[in-house]
């Protein structure tokens, strides 16, 4: 998987094999330990159709919804070439309760407008959430103090 370069200085995108702007990862200015991830297979030929709908559609809400990090990966090589993996980070557990933010800054009938519009591109998808626990992690670094 490769993701967008993104210049932490001017927060532009650099290198993207779709550009989806967004402001820059602060992955060195917090330690993210939750995390919501997404794997999207697309409908082959459709990676363009689906990086608008998420420009156009999808960030301007996030934006809205106070989502400071969201980052969309792209597989290259060895695996499914048409497949998308997006995270955004959650500060905790409890921010899952509330229910989707991007669908609350949408409402209702435009963020279902939405999911059809993009159910159309896709033909899977699966979504997990991740903790990182330094302490059960192999060889992983300490958090900063």
């Amino acid at each position: 998987m490769a993701a967008e370069t993104v210049d932490r200085e001017t927060g532009e995108i650099v290198a993207a094999p779709e550009t989806l702007e967004f402001p820059p990862v602060r992955v060195d200015k917090k330690f993210v330990i939750n995390q919501q991830g997404k794997d999207f297979v697309l409908v082959p030929g459709k990676g363009g159709d689906f990086a608008t709908l998420t420009r156009e559609q999808y960030l301007p809400a996030a934006k809205k919804a106070g989502v400071t990090d969201y980052l969309v990966f792209v597989t290259n090589y060895g695996g499914l070439i048409n497949s998308r993996s997006t995270v955004e980070y959650l500060s905790k557990f409890a921010d899952l309760d509330a229910g989707n933010p991007v669908a609350r800054a949408m409402g209702p009938e435009a963020f279902q407008k939405f999911n059809q519009q993009r159910a159309a591109l896709i033909t899977s998808n699966e979504s997990a959430v991740f903790s990182f626990v330094p302490e059960a992690s192999y060889g992983a670094p300490a958090p900063p103090k």
